[in-house]
């Protein structure tokens, strides 16, 4: 049994088709019938019942799939770490953030990172909190940066900052010359706010649920631009982290009587292997944190 013969395995039960195999692999169908009557001869076992139109999985082959993609996902990241331990400071980091940090965090400390780690690049996705830890726990992500309000157990954080969450208008808003507002004033305004799976909108539907009042909500909407933009136009109100407003000229923050903040923090899977290029990017972001805190 290899490497190989693990992979075409998992295809074929994926796809549901040696056919869909084949062409998933780039490789003839006659291929992959003879590796996986290979790996059954070596194991001594039947993977397959053949019988029906779609090869569904024995009992015997419930069991080797269930660990083949274990095996093959230990094998790929070993042999990526490997990789980087003979080529030095290189790799991909995969990084799952909100789009506030995204925007407005996150391309700073790429750009001083990459500065001192040319070699090492990023793919980031931008989600919700609770969507960025389900990849977290599925393997899709190496690390995110989410909030560290009910952390499931099987992550480890690292906390970074603590940010003020704040309402936030048109600076030529009527509202703009306020340096608070309850939380019963804002819930009536016209809102532009993130929809489910967003942990400011949960936060949103707490504070809501405390002061017994239903939120005014105009959009709902996962994109960020589309949010500021409507705020700008004085179409509505937004829920934001201050760090927008101190970079966009057109808005202006207005916080809570009863003030709000959000800690946020880098998370990984306490039970996966970090490359050598996240843990270098992970140990930046602390040590920017700390030189920070040591300014302060």
């Amino acid at each position: 049994m290899d490497l190989r013969q693990l992979k075409v395995f998992i295809q074929v039960v994926e796809t549901g088709s040696f056919t869909r195999a084949a062409e998933k692999l780039h490789i003839a169908q006659s291929a992959i019938s003879v590796s996986v009557q290979k790996l059954e001869l070596e194991l001594g076992l039947t993977l397959f019942d053949r019988a029906e139109r779609r090869p569904r999985l024995t009992a015997e082959g419930e069991v080797l799939f269930s660990r083949a993609r274990k095996l093959v996902e230990e094998f790929q990241k070993t042999q990526q770490e490997m990789r980087e331990l003979s080529g030095g400071a290189s790799g991909t980091v995969r990084l799952g953030t909100s789009a506030m940090l995204g925007s407005y965090y996150l391309p700073e400390q790429i750009v001083a990172f990459r500065q001192r780690y040319p070699k090492i690049n990023f793919q980031v996705v931008g989600e919700g909190t609770s969507r960025a830890q389900t990849q977290l726990i599925a393997g899709d992500i190496d690390m995110a940066m989410v909030n560290l309000v009910n952390l499931p157990a099987e992550l480890e954080a690292f906390p970074l900052v603590t940010e003020p969450v704040v309402a936030c208008v048109a600076s030529s808003h009527p509202l703009a010359k306020r340096k608070t507002i309850t939380f019963e004033q804002f819930a009536r305004e016209p809102l532009a706010l993130y929809g489910a799976g967003y942990y400011l909108r949960e936060l949103v539907d707490q504070q809501c649920k405390q002061v017994q009042v239903k939120p005014n909500i105009v959009l709902e909407t996962n994109i960020l631009r589309l949010m500021t933009s409507l705020v700008i136009a004085k179409g509505a109100i937004g829920f934001v982290l201050e760090r927008v407003v101190n970079e966009e000229a057109k808005l202006k923050a207005i916080r809570f009587d009863k003030p709000l903040t959000l800690s946020l923090g880098i998370a990984w899977r306490k039970d996966s292997y970090l490359s050598v290029a996240n843990k270098r990017f992970a140990d930046f972001l602390v040590a920017q944190m700390q030189g920070q805190r040591l300014e302060s």
